[in-house]
């Protein structure tokens, strides 16, 4: 009886070890033929690296755009005379995230009249000006200037504050039609400028006030708790003086009559 109660403890303990064994066992076995079987229609049975598509992405977020073929087969109309200026700015250089103005001429010489539709601006690769690396709001112009007549056109543009101190391609076209609904592109600006560090202003009147108020705190201080009162209080002193004059019109007669007897 001892033999088999040892026999039925020890089978107890072993029991859950090895139905353990054999679950783990059996979900090996469904695991490699589940590998085995051919890939579901959509499903990937390689892992996926996300990093990777993720640096790839980024790196063709970061490739430049490289201009249609289509813009660049519209030619310039022989009757027009068109220029960019930059008024006070003669060396082209440009601060990161401030607003540049351009000045823009457009002289009709010819005898019909061009409708001159958008002004649109972009910076480009200073190597190749195919590519593109930052694109400019399109102004919506749609001002038709008549034959031997000239305008002028404002265009403003803003370069991107993530950009470093550089050379950059600086391209600028007005794209325009004549009377009979040809359409002609002018490049008034294509150059090379220089990208400069952003400029802050300085806000004078804010540092005159400043500087006021801090000569009048220190004045205040200095007069009304370091220094001593410019003036001390003065005292009167009371004296009190006799009466003037013939003092026997005060006295007594008695008093009087005796002072005279005795003399």
């Amino acid at each position: 009886m001892r033999v088999a109660g040892w026999k039925l403890v020890l089978l107890a303990l072993l029991l859950p070890t090895a139905l353990t064994f054999v679950g783990k066992v059996r979900a090996d076995d469904e695991a490699a033929d589940v590998g085995d079987a051919d890939p579901v229609d959509g499903a990937t049975p390689d892992e996926v690296d996300v990093d990777a598509l993720d640096e790839d992405e980024a790196e063709e977020e970061d490739e430049p755009m490289l201009e249609d073929e289509d813009e660049e087969d519209l030619d310039v109309s022989q009757d027009v005379e068109a220029a960019a200026y930059f008024i006070g700015n003669e060396k082209n250089e440009f601060p990161v995230g401030s607003t540049a103005t351009a000045l823009i001429s457009f002289d009709n010489q010819g005898t019909g009249a061009f409708e001159v539709k958008t002004i649109e601006g972009s910076f480009r690769y200073p190597q190749d000006f195919r590519y593109y690396l930052q694109n400019f709001t399109i102004d919506v112009v749609n001002v038709t200037v008549p034959a031997g007549e000239q305008t002028t056109f404002v265009y403003k543009f803003k370069p991107s504050e993530q950009f470093d101190p550089r050379d950059i391609g600086l391209v600028i076209n007005v794209n325009y039609v004549d009377d009979v609904d040809s359409y002609f592109r002018d490049a008034v600006f294509n150059e090379t400028v220089f990208l400069t560090e952003p400029t802050t202003p300085v806000d004078y009147v804010g540092m005159i006030m400043y500087t006021v108020g801090s000569i009048a705190a220190v004045y205040y201080v200095y007069s009304y708790v370091f220094s001593e009162p410019s003036f001390k209080p003065t005292t009167t002193k009371k004296t009190e003086t006799g009466t003037e004059g013939d003092l026997s019109e005060w006295l007594p007669e008695d008093t009087i009559g005796a002072g005279k007897k005795s003399n």
